[in-house]
């Protein structure tokens, strides 16, 4: 019996080559998406050298969890922005419960305003008592304090918040820093000097997550397109230089603080090792 057609093509076609793995490449293949490592790269230049990522970390994160190029193409899952308390460091205790914000009063007055209206005249003048404004219970005694370094555009300076669990401001005179792991009691400059730390540490995560999944994404894209492969009955996407610019560069604290003439030298004598004698900050390329 003769062959059909359709039976024919799949007998007679070139099967696709499938690739799973950096040491399967070809050399054309290797350097088919060297301007997407090269920006990666660059945006991470002025992280940790920890944080930089070389070539083979990106071939290999393409290659993770048993991706081939026979498999679908999934658009990289978005990483969750930082938030206030992220970014604070853990520096102590409140050593009372903190006066009521004028908000609170003002409810508070609007309450007991109301619930002596509705005695009335006569059973308000003997009977009603006025309820004192409530402490919220990240605001009492005992309750954690953080801080906060925050970058401050205008004025290329350092401003240091101090907040309740809440996320909401807390005077520095009703905190009493400690080391809660060692139960000990600090000074100003190591509250600082954690909040940095706290905070550069969790910038460079943050970039280091986001970066290495568009980056991935990308290589993928540049092989599929190189090998000749489509995903969905389409080739993937071309990424480009305009796509590049959505690599995340959030900016270090540290490099800033050591060159600000106010911060004390208590605080700049706790920076991170790897800025001792590069204070910029920046870091060679990795290949």
């Amino acid at each position: 019996m003769a062959m059909s057609q359709a039976a024919h093509v799949r007998h007679t076609a070139k099967p696709l080559r499938v690739v799973s793995s950096y040491d399967q490449l070809t050399a054309d293949e290797a350097t088919c998406a060297d301007d997407v490592i090269d920006a990666v790269q660059q945006a991470m230049s002025h992280y940790s050298p920890a944080t930089t990522t070389s070539r083979e970390k990106l071939w290999y994160s393409v290659f993770y969890g048993g991706w081939d190029t026979s498999k679908d193409l999934l658009s990289p899952v978005p990483v969750p922005p930082l938030d206030h308390q992220t970014l604070a460091a853990l520096v102590g205790w409140l050593n009372q419960d903190l006066p009521p914000s004028t908000c609170a009063l003002r409810k508070n007055e609007a309450k007991n305003k109301a619930a002596k209206k509705a005695l009335g005249k006569t059973k308000a003048a003997y009977e009603f008592v006025e309820t004192p404004p409530k402490v919220a219970v990240d605001r009492r005694q005992g309750r954690p304090v953080y801080l906060r370094a925050r970058l401050r555009p205008t004025t290329n300076d350092i401003d240091w918040f101090w907040t309740d669990a809440n996320g909401k401001g807390v005077k520095l005179a009703f905190i009493d820093l400690e080391d809660i792991d060692a139960g000990e009691k600090i000074d100003l400059a190591t509250a600082q000097a954690w909040a940095l730390d706290v905070h550069d540490t969790m910038v460079e995560e943050h970039a280091r997550a986001h970066n290495i999944s568009q980056a991935t994404y990308w290589i993928r894209c540049r092989l599929l397109r190189r090998i000749d492969m489509t995903t969905g009955g389409q080739r993937p996407p071309m990424p480009t230089a305009l796509d590049f610019a959505t690599l995340e560069k959030g900016r270090l604290l540290w490099p800033l603080a050591l060159t600000l003439p106010n911060l004390s030298d208590d605080v700049k004598k706790r920076r991170p090792r790897w800025l001792a004698d590069n204070p910029s900050g920046e870091n060679p390329p990795i290949v």
